[in-house]
């Protein structure tokens, strides 16, 4: 498991305020902990395996995802990583719920908590049964819209 905080940045959704509090606080973090911090738009050129596996490779190389999107959020969470994450959408609110992490969520608007998030995220209980879970979910579901499509 790597050591490390990974910003995943969506300027977009929270906003230059919200952005610039959470590079500061990722900063701040990193370097009191002595973590490289990494960062991540999560953009890979059509095609490039080779662009998927560095960025895939920043979330391995880290043990904390801070992440304003959520593909970062996703990706963070499937890889066993702390994911703490700023909200300006609710597909990141409600996928976070969805696998037990709301409280690791703070609104874009409302950002006082996201200095002791990201202080406990590595404490933050492993979520790889729920994927699994979900994981097995929705191949039963694939398989059987395969077996439909072939009746």
């Amino acid at each position: 498991a790597g050591h490390g905080l990974l910003h995943v940045d969506n300027y977009t959704t929270v906003g230059e305020r919200a952005y610039e509090f959470m590079d500061a606080r990722a900063r701040e973090l990193a370097a009191r902990t002595n973590r490289p911090l990494r960062r991540t738009n999560n953009l890979i050129e059509s095609g490039s395996e080779s662009g998927l596996q560095l960025c895939l490779d920043q979330y391995r190389n880290s043990d904390i995802v801070l992440s304003s999107g959520l593909h970062g959020c996703i990706i963070g969470v499937a890889m066993g990583k702390g994911v703490v994450a700023v909200s300006g959408d609710r597909k990141i609110d409600s996928f976070m719920q969805s696998v037990g992490l709301e409280e690791w969520v703070c609104p874009n608007d409302d950002l006082d908590g996201l200095q002791a998030r990201l202080e406990r995220a590595t404490d933050q209980p492993s979520r790889l049964a729920v994927v699994r879970a979900i994981r097995q979910v929705n191949e039963e579901i694939g398989a059987a819209v395969q077996k439909r499509q072939r009746e």
